[in-house]
């Protein structure tokens, strides 16, 4: 990897762990709330960024 591609990914990282603050926030309102609805896309779209990380650090292994 070089600096710059490093860079990017530890970028994203970040991103994606703000989304994933984000998110966790959202499901605890929405199931106080009773959203049930609303609560599951939160949490699917959670699962989401989880299998996307999954990815990138499997990537990033195997170029190493």
């Amino acid at each position: 990897m070089t600096a710059g591609r490093d860079g990017l990914l530890i970028t994203r990282l970040v991103g994606f762990s703000c989304q994933k603050v984000a998110l966790n926030a959202m499901v605890s309102l929405y199931t106080r709330l009773g959203e049930q609805a609303k609560m599951e896309i939160a949490q699917q779209q959670s699962r989401d960024i989880d299998a996307e990380v999954n990815e990138l650090r499997n990537a990033a292994q195997g170029s190493n």
